[in-house]
């Protein structure tokens, strides 16, 4: 067997009795075989009264069994299975519930997960708006298809019009009243069928098609609601009676959130786990998207492949389907097919367009498959998505970003957004929801008085470099919040409270030294110690002390900078173990060390000593100077 291939084998009953019954029957007269042929053996020895009877007993179960035709099915499987990625979105707004979604879509979900009878409700004024929403979107295709062909514009009304038909059969078979039904057949059903039948050679018959078909479209739009209004005005009617199990059946479904909604499909069910079948014919993995990280869930091996118990709580802050999709499928093998299934509500807000790493999928042949979860309306809801900031700002500097929110309440409302620490609000701005799902608002506050004031609860021993700080960004309550729980984010910021210390070596005062110096003097941030060697009258080297525009003496003080400017410096100015300390600030301080070499070439002079590790280059022959003892002028040819 070539490693390409794979061999199951089952065992199934296809005789004329079902498997049940044969198993049954063959237990029940094996048993009774072996009572009766056990009480002639009663005078043999105790090994043969035991083995005797039950040697009957097998021999008629296995003749009773034959009615139901056991036999050995083997399947062969030749080649690579195609890969099958299942993305689950792990955002929270998977763990919204949807009460607010339209009642044919409720029975439906309810239906398939088994959670409601198939004929507790008539389905026919679903089914009916159903085909209304997929006309609808014909017409808005065909507003947008202007400079479509001839025949794929005959395609395109032809399918408006075998959708309309469809919901005007389904209307006719429901309990809505015979005059409504009437009144679609004349201003939606003929028109369309009109429409299908029409020529449209010139330019200005397809403009006069194209404005017709978005007018029936937006009747479609019209009866559509109309509909959904009627079917759910029966619903809440047979809700009402005193323990309707469809009562039961939509409170459940309204208390259940939308990731529990996707688990119920894939892994519960006693006998039809969707995610079973799936592993049956494909290569599966199941993964979540949790912010830009795609994590696995589950992939069946040769060892383990039980299916999961459940899917993950939803717990990230944004929605990312990009990235993850990006970075979980990884590159494909070209001789592999492959397809991505992502399972989301599809509130993508955060990372590069789902949209263009789709096609770029497709361009690989791979393509991908939405599954929509959630209401076509969105819940009403102010939320704080994130804080985007600075990692670390000076102590006196101010803090400036901004914050995204999800804002799908009705446009009007009053809040207030605010950055504070604890009962300290350092920032806010009075705002009015717009009902604009995202928005970004910027914010810019000083941080200068408020570290001082916790500089002073630290202890007088203890000198810090810098000093976290965690605020926490809020929205305030607003009325008619479905989810008040996710008004909080937070917003994480490091405040540098000393200046950075630069340590500038040089061999003389060269122009770059002199502009690197002004530069960062005039930077409040920043405290420079420019050491200039042969500055000592008499002694070529480096001033060596405490002070400024001097070499530390020890090897602590030098650890104590943040970065090293290290320029044309002659290898003769270091003494002792001082290249050894320079080596240990970059290796074992990691501190920051910058090469500036000059016109004389002094850096390579270090290529065999401490810190000749650290240069990004290697001296691989002599410079063209090199060897060269003066310049001649020759005579004219």
């Amino acid at each position: 067997m070539t490693p390409s291939e794979r061999i199951q084998t089952s065992l199934r009953f296809i005789g004329d009795w079902p498997a049940w019954a044969g198993i049954g029957l063959a237990i029940l007269l094996g048993a009774a075989a072996w009572l009766l042929y056990h009480r002639e053996t009663a005078r043999q020895p105790r090994w043969l009264r035991i083995l005797l009877p039950t040697l009957r007993a097998l021999a008629i179960m296995m003749m009773v069994l034959m009615l139901a035709g056991p036999v050995l099915h083997h399947r062969k499987i030749i080649g690579q299975l195609s890969r099958l990625f299942l993305f689950v979105d792990g955002s929270s707004s998977m763990g919204l519930a949807d009460p607010a979604m339209d009642a044919g879509r409720k029975l439906s979900i309810l239906q398939r997960l088994g959670l409601l009878r198939a004929d507790a409700v008539q389905s026919d004024l679903p089914r009916a708006g159903e085909a209304l929403a997929e006309a609808q979107s014909l017409a808005e295709r065909g507003r947008l298809s202007q400079g479509a062909a001839a025949e794929e514009w005959k395609t395109l009304v032809e399918d408006f019009a075998s959708k309309v038909e469809a919901a005007r059969a389904s209307l006719a078979q429901s309990e809505i009243e015979r005059g409504r039904v009437d009144v679609f057949t004349r201003e939606l059903v003929n028109p369309s069928a009109e429409l299908a039948r029409r020529e449209t050679k010139q330019i200005d018959d397809r403009n006069r098609a194209i404005s017709d078909l978005q007018r029936l479209g937006e009747l479609a739009s019209r009866w559509s609601a109309e509909v959904q209004d009627i079917f759910q005005r029966k619903v809440n009617e047979l809700a009402s009676t005193e323990g309707s199990p469809l009562k039961s059946a939509l409170e459940k479904f309204d208390a259940m959130p939308r990731w529990q909604r996707l688990q119920s499909m894939l892994l519960e069910g006693e006998q039809d786990k969707l995610l079973a079948r799936l592993a049956e014919n494909y290569d599966v993995q199941l993964l979540t998207l949790d912010g830009s990280e795609a994590k696995k869930i589950w992939q069946p091996t040769r060892k383990d492949s039980s299916l999961p118990m459940q899917l993950p709580k939803p717990t990230a802050d944004a929605t990312n389907l990009a990235t993850g999709l990006k970075t979980g499928v990884g590159e494909q093998e070209k001789e592999q097919r492959g397809a991505v299934v992502l399972f989301s509500d599809g509130q993508h807000n955060d990372g590069e367009s789902p949209s263009d790493l789709a096609r770029v999928f497709a361009a690989r042949g791979m393509p991908v498959f939405t599954v929509g979860f959630g209401s076509h309306v969105r819940p009403r809801d102010l939320a704080v998505l994130k804080a985007e900031g600075p990692e670390s700002v000076f102590s006196e500097d101010r803090v400036r970003g901004e914050i995204t929110l999800k804002d799908d309440m009705p446009a009007g409302s009053p809040f207030k957004l605010t950055v504070s620490d604890g009962e300290k609000v350092l920032w806010e701005r009075q705002l009015t929801t717009e009902g604009r799902n995202l928005r970004k608002v910027a914010y810019d506050f000083a941080i200068g008085d408020y570290v001082r004031d916790r500089m002073k609860s630290q202890r007088g021993d203890v000198q810090m470099s810098s000093l976290p700080l965690d605020f926490q960004v809020a929205v305030s309550e607003v009325e008619g919040d479905s989810q008040p729980a996710n008004n909080t984010g937070s917003l994480r910021v490091r405040a540098v409270t000393q200046k950075r210390r630069i340590l500038l070596l040089d061999g003389r005062p060269r122009w770059e030294t002199r502009y690197l110096r002004n530069l960062f003097e005039r930077d409040e941030q920043w405290e420079v110690n420019c050491v200039i060697a042969g500055m000592l009258r008499g002694e070529a080297g480096f001033a060596r002390g405490t002070r400024p525009e001097q070499f530390p003496i020890e090897n602590g003080q030098l650890q104590a900078y943040d970065l090293i400017i290290f320029g044309e410096v002659p290898r003769s100015v270091f003494k002792g173990d001082e290249l050894s300390w320079l080596r240990d600030f970059v290796e074992k301080r990691g501190g920051a060390m910058v090469f500036i070499d000059g016109s004389r070439g002094r850096l390579k002079e270090y290529a065999d000593s401490p810190i000749g590790p650290l240069f990004p280059v290697e001296w691989e022959s002599a410079g063209v100077r090199d060897g060269l003892v003066r310049v001649t002028l020759t005579e004219r040819s």
